[in-house]
């Protein structure tokens, strides 16, 4: 079962968890096709940081290509090259009007060479550069014979002719070698009667034979060029007839070539020899360059005569002259393509013509270029292939996105084990099993134990009769410990005691009187509420065991002494907590553990309240399957505090007792068990007196109160932790006396640390608490005292009325902008379906990820559906998140089903279909409860943060039921329709305002989570410093703010975004200087109260925090560029100057902002997720210089928006400079400098590339004509 959870906590090199991936694929992938994108782009993911960079250069890439795309039809698509320069912008034009010129000359040229040839004229540069190297290699060798090339065979001709030269030559070097010793003549003579001759003179007798020798050598002789003697004569013969045989050899091979020979004069070998050699030379360099091709052999022919020479040659001439010219170009611009023409020069003249005529677009061209060159280093392949076939479309950042995540999840699925192989049913077998092998195993844990306890018991009849302490011990046990005290028994019998009794159950204080120092100690001690202990106290005990664990809750009650001996006095001095031990081993640092897990409420409502104040939320508790419910309700009693006699309040007691007899004889409360708790020892001594006095009177009220194991408790704050109930009964006791006047004083909850004592008390409940209260939480002014004890109280009261609380922190709010693609498609199903469905159900860290309202019940759900999101993948066990945690939801009444990512992958439809199938399946015959009609998923889901003060909320009126309903729902519309007077129409009607938000009387408030932070100063949503602006542009602007914090997750529609309603434009002197049908808007500028004030609470600050502020800045004012949306940050948080760590939190924010960023003219600039800068038709002015942006602020759209009015205005074309100075007019910009007149230019361009406006001669600009 670990297999698929490590799976799914496995990271990939982008840092990105395989769930993490496919929500992200489904959140892009809505509607439209994804890109292709290979495997190769994600193998060379390096980090987390390098796959953030790309997928962002990737965004750039198609904002900057949209001008250009499909790159292959571009003007500029030939130009490669990215550097652009002024001298380039200076030689360029010469450059290329040089080559063109040089072209031209060149193509006249080659079709005349061509047509000597009789080959077609080449229509690339390649192939006149091919027919160049022909002619060159040609030219630069001897001419081959005609015989020769037209050979059919000419490797083989070259390989008897250089055979032939061989022979030749070996035959010329043996002459010169015997000609160093022989005569000329020497080298004809015959050789074989020279032979014969010499044998027949060695064959004479004895005396004829020397005489004929020496005349046979003498003869010899006369050839040689020094005398012989005898002894030479046969290695001469030999020499000269090895000659002669290799010279007939030789002249047989040059008669076999004879006829190739005849270029030259002679015959046999009596040729010029050199001249031959020469023509095998260059016959080879003619078949080693490949030029015994047609082409060649027709070239070769060519330049045998001469007038095709002189064509030869003046194309070598032109052709150099070409490539000259050619290079600066190509140098400057990158290669220059091939093109699919005619003639090569029609394709050299339509990419010079396209170059000139767009060379004010070729620094534009060439930072593109730029971007280009990134991308490909960058591995963008996919998406530059796609650009540059195809135009850039408004979903093309999604598409790719969608492509990305959609191989990326192939590709860990592929990689990490456990994913593909995943079965449903497969794997709630394992769970099955798991979970009946864990019971087992609980099962034999606690007979272990009990074997090994019995295994160590003695045998008391044996040892006494040899062990005196035995014996002891059975004399006590016969005569019931008569005369023995427990201090002398464990002295006497201590180690047999321990045998019998492994475990003691004993107060501190008991072990140190009755356990002697110095004897056996005890393996372990365990010290329970050890937050109630005094260390004093725990020393004796520490001292007699080996290893102790000190379990306690530092924010639940210390050690106290508050009523001891004085339990009626209310008015107290400073009486200080005392140190308890849990507080010495957390100061010492020792291991330590939490236990985060809540288990003792059966219903979540009931630690809400102590989880979120006291702890942060970091316990975990887990919600009901009737959650909509709070079981913390409040009862408004009609009672005051006897402040100055009793110090109680008898209206409270009376209530609480008559609950308590109402409960008493109630069928089914009566099986609850009950506690009452009160705030001082006289209300709780009154409320004894008198459930006594109606259990005297009732004996059933007397029966039920003191049966079971759990009878009735009435405690006060003091002692009654550790003590536990069904339901609780909490009376508050104190309010307002008789004469209305309320003091600030309520018992111990004062004392530092009082909130500790709250704590207590709000926590004894398992399943239901009723708060009976004389006072509403307004009642309690936390101004007019320091302690948080009375502010929890309030905090408490509001929680109790409420059954939620009443605002919304910043964190609250970033948890419900975070969208899961997998819950959205379940949700949106379902909800089609007929069901209603809620998010994120539970109040603390553990949340059912989605549950579906029972239509039968709304106030229940009817399944919880639990997906492997981040509940399942931080478990920390198997156990926890196979075991404990559906468990622990099923006791809580949950009817659980699961989906699982792997699944959902394979086929989501049928995952979907079995679900419905499964709900229907619950309903049976309730199906056709279904009618399709409920609130939005958002609704009746309350938001959970710290308690609110008085100035957040309205005061909540009272119930007297026990359960308290919830508030009814408020459901924000998508594009909610503004009002002809807004304000009017919610001071109307409250309810169309978020439960934590209020109307104000001449304005909006914005009570967000920030409210609580703020004291009693007033707080307004947006002030507009224009105070001409009408009620209704302001109350516009507060309901953007009211809807972005009321429903994050939603667009709310602007007046830049709705061109039909109604936009006031504030009046100026400048004003008449606009067309009548201008397309200016008012500027408006958000100026939002918010908590965090000065640089060091900027940076401490979340950056979700600072996202949201961000978000809601962006609501107001986008499009706004991202310097001057930091800058509104620092304006509102009264940070005077950003320093690097300002900036550093300022950038965290910005990247979790959800908006959408866009690179122009090298800004960035922000619009909300809604808006399309295309569609952008207004420019936004504002009369006060404090607001005023700067000219390279203004998004390009408003820019040519206002261009656009210039035009209109103007009637006909205006000069590019004119129009420049008239639309900064528009602005309010007196004077621009020149990187502000460049700017605006820019918009120019961007404008005419759209189409909204044309360019026309001597850079002047006019309307498109229609």
């Amino acid at each position: 079962m670990d297999t698929y959870a490590r799976a799914l906590k496995v990271e990939n090199a982008a840092g990105l968890m395989l769930r993490e991936q496919i929500l992200r694929y489904e959140t892009y992938a809505q509607g439209i096709e994804p890109l292709e994108v290979s495997r190769s782009f994600i193998d060379h993911i390096v980090s987390p940081d390098d796959f953030v960079f790309k997928m962002n250069s990737a965004e750039r890439l198609i904002a900057q290509a949209e001008p250009w795309a499909p790159l292959a039809g571009a003007p500029l698509s030939a130009v490669t090259a990215s550097s652009y320069s002024q001298e380039l912008r200076e030689e360029l034009p010469k450059e290329l009007d040089r080559y063109i010129s040089e072209a031209r000359l060149l193509q006249p040229v080659a079709e005349a060479l061509c047509s000597a040839l009789a080959e077609k004229t080449p229509t690339t540069i390649e192939g006149l550069l091919s027919l160049g190297q022909s002619l060159d290699a040609v030219v630069k060798n001897t001419s081959v014979p005609a015989q020769w090339v037209a050979d059919e065979d000419l490797q083989g001709l070259l390989g008897r002719l250089e055979a032939m030269r061989s022979s030749v030559e070996t035959l010329r070097v043996r002459r010169e070698e015997l000609l160093g010793r022989w005569q000329p003549s020497a080298l004809k003579l015959n050789v074989v009667e020279f032979k014969d001759a010499w044998v027949e003179a060695n064959a004479k007798g004895i005396f004829g034979r020397k005489k004929a020798v020496q005349r046979e050598t003498h003869r010899l002789s006369l050839e040689a060029l020094r005398p012989l003697e005898p002894e030479d004569v046969e290695a001469a013969l030999r020499e000269l007839e090895e000659y002669q045989s290799q010279a007939r050899h030789t002249l047989r091979v040059v008669t076999g070539l004879e006829t190739y020979l005849t270029s030259w004069p002679g015959t046999g070998l009596s040729r010029d020899w050199a001249a031959i050699g020469q023509a095998i030379d260059a016959l080879r360099a003619f078949v080693g360059q490949g030029l015994h091709t047609p082409l060649g052999v027709k070239v070769n022919n060519l330049v045998a005569t001469a007038e095709g020479r002189q064509l030869v040659e003046g194309y070598r001439a032109r052709l150099s002259q070409v490539t000259m010219a050619r290079l600066p170009v190509e140098s400057r611009l990158g290669r220059i393509p091939t093109f699919q023409v005619s003639t090569w020069l029609e394709g050299e003249e339509s990419y010079v013509s396209r170059i000139t005529g767009h060379l004010g677009d070729l620094r534009d061209w060439m930072n593109w270029r730029q971007v280009v060159n990134k991308a490909e280093t960058l591995g963008l392949y996919d998406l530059l292939a796609y650009v540059t076939d195809n135009p850039v479309t408004p979903d093309l950042a999604e598409r790719y996105k969608a492509g990305v995540y959609r191989r990326m999840v192939t590709v860990t699925m592929d990689t990490i084990e456990g994913v593909n192989d995943f079965s449903r049913t497969r794997f709630e077998e394992l769970v099955h099993q798991y979970t009946r092998a864990d019971q087992e195993l609980r099962a034999l844990a606690v007979d272990e134990v009990y074997y090994r306890v019995a295994q160590r018991l003695p045998n008391l009849t044996q040892l006494s009769i040899t062990d005196k302490s035995a014996a002891r011990l059975q004399r006590l046990l016969r005569s019931r410990g008569r005369g023995a005290s427990i201090r002398s028994l464990m002295k006497e019998c201590g180690s047999l005691v321990r045998s019998l009794c492994p475990c003691f159950l004993m107060s501190p204080l008991s072990v140190s009187q009755y356990l002697e120092v110095g004897g056996d100690q005890f393996d372990l001690l365990i010290f329970d509420e050890a937050s109630q202990l005094q260390t004093a106290k725990a020393v004796g005990a520490l001292s007699r065991a080996k290893a102790a664990v000190v379990v306690g809750d530092p924010r639940q009650m210390p050690p106290t002494s508050f009523f001891q001996g004085k339990e009626s006095e209310e008015d107290f001095d400073e009486v200080a907590d005392l140190e308890s031990v849990l507080e010495d081993c957390l100061a010492l640092n020792l291991p330590q553990a939490y236990l985060r897990w809540h288990y003792r409420s059966n219903h979540e409502s009931l630690i809400a309240f102590s989880n979120k104040r006291f702890y942060e939320s970091k316990m975990l508790t887990f919600p009901s399957v009737d959650d909509r419910k709070s079981r913390v309700s409040y009862k408004k009693v009609d009672g005051f505090f006897d402040r100055g006699k009793s110090r109680t309040n008898a209206g409270e007691a009376e209530a609480i007792v008559a609950e308590l007899v109402r409960r008493a004889h109630d069928a089914e409360d009566s099986h609850q068990t009950v506690g009452v708790i009160t705030f001082n020892v006289p209300q709780q001594m009154l409320i004894q007196d008198l459930f006594a006095e109606a259990c005297s009177k009732d004996p059933v009220v007397e029966c039920w109160a003191n049966e079971g194991d759990e009878p009735v408790f009435i405690k006060n704050l003091e002692n009654v932790q550790g003590d536990e109930r069904d339901v609780i009964l909490f009376s508050i006791t104190y309010a307002p006396d008789a004469t209305g006047k309320m003091s600030m004083n309520f018992g111990p909850v004062n004392r530092e640390g009082g909130w500790r004592r709250l704590n207590v008390a709000v926590t004894r409940a398992r399943i239901a608490m009723m708060v009976f209260s004389s006072m509403d939480p307004t009642d309690i002014d936390v101004n007019r005292t320091s302690s948080m004890g009375p502010s929890a109280l309030k905090a408490f009261l509001e929680f109790a009325q409420r059954g939620a609380f009443g605002a919304v922190t910043l964190d609250e709010i970033a948890q419900k902008k975070h969208t899961d693609a997998i819950a959205d498609a379940v949700v949106k199903r379902l909800e089609d379906r007929g069901f209603e469905v809620h998010r994120n159900v539970g109040r603390s860290s553990f949340k059912v990820d989605l549950a579906v309202v029972d239509p039968r019940d709304k106030c229940k759900y009817l399944i919880g559906i639990l997906l492997d999101g981040p509940n399942y993948v931080a478990s920390p066990s198997t156990r926890d998140r196979e075991l404990a945690q559906p468990q622990l939801l099923r006791r809580l009444g949950w009817n659980l089903y699961r989906i699982w990512s792997a699944e959902w992958w394979e086929d989501k439809d049928a995952l979907l279909d079995r679900l419905v199938n499964h709900l229907e399946g619950e309903l049976g015959d309730d199906v056709a409860l279904l009618d399709g009609s409920h609130p939005s998923s958002e609704a009746m889901q309350p938001m959970m943060t710290q308690p609110v003060e008085p100035h957040e909320a309205p005061a909540v009126e009272s119930t007297t039921e026990f359960e308290v309903a919830p508030a009814a729902p408020h459901i924000i519309q998508e594009k909610p329709p503004v009002p002809s007077d807004p304000a009017a129409a919610i001071a109307a009607d409250p309810t169309s305002l978020p439960a934590f938000l209020e109307p104000a009387e001449a304005s909006i408030a914005a009570h967000s989570s920030w409210a609580g932070e703020l004291g009693d100063s007033e707080i307004t949503g947006v002030h507009s410093k224009n105070s001409s602006a009408s009620a209704q542009e302001e109350s516009r602007v507060a309901s953007s703010i009211l809807a972005a914090f009321a429903s994050p997750t939603e667009p709310t529609q602007t007046p830049s975004q709705d061109r039909d309603q109604d936009v006031p434009v504030q009046e100026s002197q400048e004003q008449e200087t606009r067309p009548q049908d201008s397309r200016a808007v008012a500027y408006q500028k958000a100026s939002v109260v918010v908590p965090i004030q000065g640089g060091q609470a900027l940076v401490d600050a979340s950056d979700v925090e600072i996202a949201n502020l961000m978000g809601t800045i962006v609501d107001i004012e986008a499009p706004i560029e991202k310097e001057m949306l930091f800058r509104r940050v620092l304006e509102l948080t009264c940070v005077a100057r950003m320093g690097s760590n300002v900036q550093a939190k300022l950038e965290a924010g910005f990247k979790r902002l959800k908006a959408k960023k866009v690179s122009s003219a090298g800004r960035s600039m922000v619009w909300r997720k809604t808006d399309d800068p295309k569609n952008w038709a207004v420019y936004r002015v504002t009369e006060d210089p404090a607001d005023r942006r700067k000219p390279e602020q203004l998004p390009l759209e408003e820019i040519i928006a206002a261009t656009l009015d210039v035009l209109e205005d103007s009637g006909g074309p205006m000069g590019q400079d004119a129009l420049v100075r008239a639309v900064s007019k528009l602005f309010g910009f007196k004077r621009l400098t020149a990187g502000a007149e460049d700017y605006i230019r820019k918009a120019f361009t961007l404008g005419s590339r759209r189409g909204q406006m044309e360019r026309g001669p001597k850079n002047t600009y006019q309307l498109p004509s229609q």
